[in-house]
């Protein structure tokens, strides 16, 4: 029985730190995201709840759901804030500026939590229009986050010349058939890109 525990335990742990690994690669707290938090709230719950179930039978199998529910849940927000400073710090290495805005709100459980707002990105016009590596690398890692969102976002793009190079290079990439584009070429004068809410990822 020990050594079953000790390889039911083994198996549990590894799980969660594939959690904690994806938290370095993911990036939001609003409504439309709530199905990925709900998502690893499950995830930390059956993994806690295992756990407790192994060693103190049913009453430690309600604990550790609880408690793995909030692991997980708290590590999703985390994962999508990661996300978004992923594809910010992309934009910042092709010379542009680039915000991950967030706000802190207090949770059911009474706790600080940092939520995601928006991400931000002001390009020069000129990159985009004759974009080097470092620019494309950008539109690439934009683009695979835009790809691989399981929800409808809007994409706003602002700006003169340089803005409808934004939009084909987004375009070239497929990056925006499950979106709404919020072309404002022409109508807004600051040259930027405009992503919310972040990603539900796949």
């Amino acid at each position: 029985m020990k050594k079953t525990k000790l390889i039911i335990t083994a198996s549990l742990i590894t799980m969660l730190s594939g959690c904690a690994t994806l938290d370095q690669l993911s990036g939001g707290g609003s409504d439309i995201n709530k199905g990925t938090v709900a998502k690893g709230a499950g995830i930390g719950c059956v993994a806690g709840g295992a756990l407790g179930a192994i060693f103190a039978g049913n009453d430690g199998a309600m604990k550790g759901c609880a408690a793995g529910g909030l692991i997980g849940g708290g590590m999703a927000y985390k994962q999508e804030i990661a996300r978004a400073q992923e594809a910010a710090n992309a934009a910042r290495l092709a010379g542009m500026r680039a915000t991950v805005d967030t706000k802190t709100e207090t949770s059911a459980e009474g706790k600080a939590v940092e939520n995601f707002q928006g991400l931000v990105v002001e390009y020069d016009p000129a990159s985009v229009i004759n974009p080097d590596q470092k620019t494309k690398a950008f539109f690439d890692k934009l683009s695979t986050i835009l790809k691989s969102s399981k929800n409808e976002l809007t994409v706003r793009t602002e700006g003169g010349a340089g803005c409808l190079a934004v939009v084909g290079e987004l375009n070239g990439r497929g990056a925006l058939t499950n979106h709404k584009l919020d072309n404002q070429c022409g109508k807004v004068p600051s040259h930027r890109i405009l992503i919310s809410p972040l990603p539900d990822l796949k």
